[in-house]
């Protein structure tokens, strides 16, 4: 704990109601946490990859760190096209940050948006069911769900969840229906 973070924890303790200081309590931890994540990915990479650069098969072990005992590759594989942004066949330090952020902070709409285009795999702007299938699947595998039957199949999911978020009417979903559903 910093300085700064110090003089915030004493003032969180004395002042204000329970309810505000254990607020303040809970953002120092969440901020230490994402900081240990951070050095956490940085020598991550660094294992895998001196140089810092990842191709698919070294991110995918990478990434599975996140995710011990879980299945990441399908969710890797759709990812890894997506956050190769320079298209050279590998992830590069910061393209890897980006990927692991995406996946685990930041505002909701963005978390979307990064989600939405790992989905379209075909790359034409719409999520059909089979790409929307193939993504909750992927999602399943890195909690480690094995329940897949009746409300949890994922081609089931896929087709109601395009069904109550495609306002075009063309049984796929645009960005903006995935993101304002």
């Amino acid at each position: 704990i910093d300085f700064n973070e110090y003089l915030l924890a004493v003032a969180a303790a004395s002042q204000g109601d329970l309810d505000d200081r254990l607020d303040v309590a809970f953002d120092i931890i969440d901020q230490q946490q994402q900081q240990q994540q951070q050095s956490w990915a940085t020598k991550s990479v660094l294992q895998e990859s001196p140089t810092g650069k990842l191709n698919k098969k070294q991110f995918v072990e990478a990434y599975k760190r996140f995710y011990p005992g879980a299945k990441a590759d399908t969710y890797c594989q759709l990812a890894f096209s997506v956050f190769d942004a320079n298209n050279d066949g590998t992830i590069d330090f910061n393209e890897y940050l980006l990927a692991v952020a995406a996946a685990s902070q930041g505002d909701l709409d963005d978390r979307l948006d990064v989600a939405f285009d790992i989905c379209d795999t075909s790359d034409d702007g719409q999520i059909n069911q089979k790409e929307l299938a193939t993504m909750i699947t992927a999602a399943y595998d890195l909690r480690g769900e094995t329940d897949r039957k009746g409300d949890h199949d994922p081609k089931k999911r896929a087709a109601e969840i395009i069904s109550r978020l495609d306002i075009g009417g063309d049984k796929k979903l645009s960005k903006a229906e995935f993101i304002t559903g």
